[in-house]
């Protein structure tokens, strides 16, 4: 039996090769060949991280699978590489699909084996936070100079000058709060929750989606959130990051069913229980008067299908991918023509037009230079 610490690395190249063009299993090889799991796993870790060799989908009763990269099969042909291994000595092989020098990822078991093992610093949800706290500063800063000034709720000439949404600003056509005001806060605890829980969910997203794909899941889910919000409740003064979390809770419990089979199976309903727990809770919470429930829910529902299609785009095929992309453009689209359409056709929003109407009429009008009366 192989030595406990010291797996022979090339033997186990060469056992995953014979099992071609079918997976090599390692819990069955395990459990045949009677060999202890640990430092088996050791050393596929090692391999899996030289890019040797790569996930194949979960099959009941066999577990995770396993077969040759390009790299493993180049390895496996060069005798000089395989005596390396031998000694223990793994190269690091870059082949065509290599992220560093094409700047793509080939596949969902490259995307997931990426994420885990060369973890990168969570960049954007620290910028994220950074603007989030920066802006509540600015608003406490306003606040304190208010001759009733208080830091527990900000009053609403502070939300409103640091971005917050409401009926008649947009009204006033103010449309930039939509997504503004995602960065704004009414208090501290409610910044705390929302940016701890930023901080819990966001950088294993960036990582799982990277970048550019968590932003853009992140900046939908709230501008969604935001304008169904309005649509249904043009009275309230709308902010938060309430809508973008929920969108990140919905997106990885996407990512996690669309990659199911390439994960190992224990830990997948391990990590999707604890996602649908937290979703649940947070479903509840939702319906606290004050807090606004379209909005989070809108931001799930919009999290989720923008992720689903950025799955589509990233690891589909032919023009699959084109359409996705094109969808999730149209979706902040199609949120700004239904709040347009509420704003011409509900009698809410007519209530709070024609208080707009009032309001510009009982405004002085602006001093006449000439003066002629």
């Amino acid at each position: 039996m192989p030595d406990q610490t010291d797996f022979p690395l090339d033997q186990l190249l060469f056992l995953i090769a014979r099992s071609a063009p079918n997976p090599w299993y390692p819990a069955e090889f395990s459990r045949e060949a009677n060999v202890p799991r640990e430092p088996l796993e050791h050393a596929l870790d090692k391999l899996r991280l030289a890019r040797l060799i790569e996930f194949t989908p979960w099959e009941s009763g066999k577990g995770q699978g396993l077969q040759l990269t390009k790299g493993g099969v180049q390895v496996l042909q060069s005798s000089r590489s395989m005596a390396r291994l031998a000694k223990g000595i793994v190269p690091s092989f870059a082949d065509a699909y290599d992220v560093q020098a094409h700047g793509r990822i080939s596949g969902p078991s490259e995307a997931i084996r990426a994420a885990f093992l060369r973890p990168a610093k969570p960049r954007v949800t620290q910028t994220l936070i950074a603007i989030n706290v920066a802006v509540f500063l600015i608003g406490m800063l306003i606040a304190m100079r208010a001759p009733n000034g208080q830091l527990a709720t900000f009053d609403e000439n502070s939300l409103r000058l640091t971005g917050a949404i409401s009926g008649e600003t947009l009204a006033n056509g103010q449309w930039w709060r939509l997504l503004a005001c995602c960065f704004v806060h009414f208090g501290g605890i409610h910044l705390f929750m929302n940016m701890y829980a930023l901080w819990v969910l966001g950088p294993i997203q960036e990582r799982l989606w990277g970048r550019v794909r968590y932003l853009t899941i992140y900046l939908i889910s709230g501008f969604v959130g935001s304008c169904v919000a309005m649509c249904l409740h043009p009275e309230a003064t709308l902010a938060g990051a309430s809508g973008c979390i929920w969108g990140l809770l919905t997106s990885q419990l996407v990512w996690l069913l669309m990659n199911r089979n390439y994960l190992n199976q224990a830990i997948a309903s391990q990590w999707t229980r604890q996602l649908v727990t937290a979703i649940i809770l947070n479903a509840m919470i939702s319906f606290i008067p004050g807090i606004s429930m379209e909005a989070h829910f809108a931001g799930g529902i919009a999290g989720a299908i923008v992720a689903a299609l950025l799955h589509v785009h990233r690891f589909g095929r032919g023009i699959a991918r084109p359409i996705a992309l094109a969808i999730v453009i149209l979706i902040p689209i199609l949120s700004i023509a239904s709040l347009v359409w509420a704003m011409n056709n509900t009698q809410r929003w007519r209530h709070v037009v024609r208080i707009v109407e009032v309001r510009a009429l009982m405004r002085p009008a602006p001093a006449n230079d000439s003066g002629e009366p």
